[in-house]
């Protein structure tokens, strides 16, 4: 017989026939305190993420974690509810360990939550276009990653160029990074933004634009450009795309999707 989440008495009646005799047996399950939670474990990645989990009550219960970088939502409740964990992007060299403690009255359950450090991979790209100093972007909250599906991937694919994203945390932090070689020109789209996404720390007139004059690009030795981002003013999020080409193709070789989130908890 399951528990009852209703905290009350609750009773059924079971009728039993045989022949020409019936029986009714009358049967009363009594309210006890039920508290259960569907996981013992979470495990994130590197990146600030957000999970479910649900606990089952009857009772009045408390959740709380050990960690300041792992927080849940709701902490409290009365009943069964779905309850959010969330953990900041880890920024150690290390994988880190919190738990969730699950208290009622009468009852203690814990959750062992675990997140991932990054190993590079996700900071830095790939081996076509990545940053030329992982540490230092890695110190400033920058994100280059190789999209291959996801709904920016989906908005920003053109063709068959390979779609990169770039997220900042921090604004007006120049970051340099590898492009192929023969990248020789670029532009800013949306057009609003080429003041904002600057390849080289070029300042744009107002003829440069995605049907109009395209944008140098110069290689340092290294092959590399340097990328700054800075919002406009009054705003916390902006979001474009630079199209890097070479001299010989209108279409762009590298889609380098340029995201800037100052409230973002990563």
């Amino acid at each position: 017989m399951e528990a009852t989440e209703t905290g009350k008495d609750r009773s059924a009646k079971l009728v039993i026939s045989s022949n020409n005799e019936t029986q009714t047996v009358m049967i009363t399950q009594i309210a006890g305190e039920m508290l259960e939670v569907n996981v013992e474990e979470l495990e994130f990645g590197c990146l600030a993420a957000t999970k479910t989990i649900t606990v089952r009550s009857n009772v009045p219960w408390t959740i709380e974690s050990d960690s300041d970088w792992c927080t849940v939502d709701p902490a409290s409740g009365t009943k069964s509810v779905k309850v959010n964990v969330t953990v900041n992007r880890n920024f150690e060299d290390a994988v880190r360990d919190a738990v969730l403690t699950l208290k009622s009255a009468g009852k203690t359950l814990t959750v062992n939550v675990s997140q991932m450090y990054d190993d590079g991979t996700i900071t830095n790209g790939d081996e076509t276009v990545h940053f030329v100093d992982y540490n230092e972007a890695k110190a400033a909250g920058a994100i280059l990653e190789r999209l291959t599906s996801g709904d920016i991937y989906k908005q920003y694919r053109d063709g068959q160029a390979p779609v990169y994203h770039l997220t900042y945390l921090q604004e007006g932090k120049p970051l340099r990074i590898v492009l192929p070689e023969d990248i020789k020109i670029h532009n800013v789209n949306p057009y609003a933004n080429r003041y904002d996404i600057r390849v080289n720390d070029t300042l744009y007139d107002e003829y440069f634009g995605p049907n109009e004059i395209l944008g140098e690009v110069v290689l340092d030795s290294a092959n590399s450009v340097e990328i700054t981002m800075e919002l406009p003013e009054g705003e916390d999020f902006m979001r474009g795309n630079i199209n890097f080409m070479t001299e010989t193709s209108e279409s762009p070789a590298i889609i380098l999707v340029c995201t800037i989130d100052v409230t973002a908890n990563k």
